[in-house]
């Protein structure tokens, strides 16, 4: 007969995929791989702005799990999808509102805070200045691929702006 040596129910380990897990623990390893990883930097020579894009990619995956889920569903479902694209309109900061839409306000600031950081002071980097520069570029990065044809002609789009 074999017996587990931790009992299941009592088991500290919770495994959680890094990309989209939404624990503190979980958040907490994916900001600190996104600032190693994505960025090339460590703590120690990292800037608010490194800081503030390794949330940004940390966020960005989230998010991009929870969309490409949903338009698997649409596709599945044969629903027809508008894309709408004004160039004269960047709606803001869109950081903390997907923090809050996606109800990791609260985690993510204790992940931040737990790393050493002010949450506050990383929102701050995310400027009025700083949309207008890397609005299209941001987009383009938080969605690399669209799926089918969409993705070239939206290609086309950025590189004619």
């Amino acid at each position: 007969m074999t017996e587990s040596l931790i009992p299941i129910n009592e088991c500290p380990i919770q495994i959680e995929d890094d990309r989209t897990g939404t624990s503190v623990e979980t958040l907490k390893r994916a900001f600190a791989d996104n600032l190693f990883y994505e960025l090339g930097k460590y703590e120690a020579i990292a800037s608010k702005e490194d800081f503030y894009m390794a949330l940004a990619y940390t966020l960005r995956d989230r998010l991009l799990s929870r969309w490409l889920k949903t338009f698997k569903t649409y596709d599945d479902n044969n629903v027809k999808i508008v894309y709408y694209l004004s160039a004269e309109f960047l709606m803001g900061r869109h950081l903390g509102n997907s923090l809050i839409n996606l109800h990791l306000y609260d985690r993510i600031r204790q992940a931040v805070e737990e790393s050493g950081l002010d949450l506050d002071e990383l929102l701050e980097q995310e400027t009025r200045s700083r949309l207008r520069k890397w609005g299209f570029r941001t987009v383009s990065r938080l969605f690399p691929r669209l799926p089918g044809d969409l993705g070239n002609s939206r290609r086309r789009l950025w590189n004619s702006l």
